[in-house]
């Protein structure tokens, strides 16, 4: 008898969901549905190509395209023009505070496994990670402006300059987080662990998030893989293409970087932590140039 009441109550609710939904459904604008509509091709076209950043932005295009909270305001201009680009980024971190914030938090993290881990455990290479979040938090206002070239288009800029104007910034802001939150550690009486290493570190970081920034669009052959026992080879291709920037500039830096992988490092491992980031912002000046060639 219960079950029964409940099937009918289920009927009924589904049947009174669906007249509501009918009538809601004529209520809405052709323009809204059409709208609605190219927004759904587009979130499934990009995850076919695992590109969930395009998916995420699609889908935030949706009623304005903002999200997050957005504040008023910004910071002074400059009086040099070639200081805009750092400017536009600044400004727009500091009108989206969530970015901030979350640049913040991951620091935090990463000085919290920096000071846990014992040096000599390649547990460490976790701090290198958390630095490289953070880094790409910081990063952001570079990914939306690959994202839609047409913002830089009235600069008399290369897109490789551009992109390594966008990295200002984020190596600044990540060395002051990272120097800041240091020496807070420091005058509480903690230890910071391998804090220089992590500090050389930060120009590989910001190259590797504005590499992944300016990757573009997965090319249509890369989706067209080999058979394997294990399947085709077309999405894991795709997949190493989309995270091609991070993953190697963290393999990079955690071989060349000693303390970050347990070992004891000097001064070579500093200088070639150093080269690995003037290399990695040379790779994003490149993938820019390429990108921006592609379109």
């Amino acid at each position: 008898m219960a079950a029964s009441a409940g099937g009918a109550l289920t009927v009924a609710a589904l049947a009174g969901a669906a007249w509501f939904g009918a009538r809601a459904a004529v209520a809405v604008p052709a323009r809204v549905l059409r709208e609605q509509a190219v927004v759904s091709l587009r979130v499934q076209a990009s995850l076919y190509a695992f590109d969930l950043r395009q998916a995420w932005a699609a889908v935030g295009s949706v009623g304005g395209g903002g999200r997050g909270v957005r504040m008023r305001g910004g910071l002074p201009a400059p009086g040099r023009a070639g200081a805009v680009v750092a400017w536009r980024d600044a400004t727009g971190l500091v009108r989206v505070p969530a970015r901030l914030l979350s640049a913040v938090v991951w620091t935090g993290v990463t000085l919290l496994v920096a000071a846990a881990v014992p040096p000599s455990s390649p547990v460490m290479a976790l701090a290198a990670v958390t630095a490289y979040v953070a880094a790409a938090q910081l990063a952001e206002p570079a990914r939306v402006e690959a994202g839609d070239l047409r913002r830089s288009a009235a600069l008399p800029w290369s897109a490789a300059r551009l992109a390594l104007a966008h990295a200002v910034v984020p190596v600044a802001g990540a060395a002051l987080l990272l120097a800041a939150g240091g020496g807070a550690v420091v005058l509480l009486g903690g230890a910071t662990g391998p804090l220089v290493p992590l500090l050389l570190s930060v120009p590989a970081l910001v190259g590797a998030a504005v590499v992944s920034a300016y990757r573009g669009v997965v090319p249509p052959h890369l989706m067209v893989g080999a058979s394997t026992p294990m399947g085709d080879s077309g999405p894991f291709a795709a997949l190493l293409w989309q995270v091609r920037g991070p993953l190697v500039g963290l393999l990079a830096v955690v071989a060349v970087a000693a303390p970050l992988r347990g070992a004891t490092g000097g001064v070579a491992s500093a200088v070639g932590t150093l080269l690995v980031g003037a290399g990695m912002l040379w790779w994003a000046a490149a993938t820019a140039r390429r990108t921006a060639r592609g379109r």
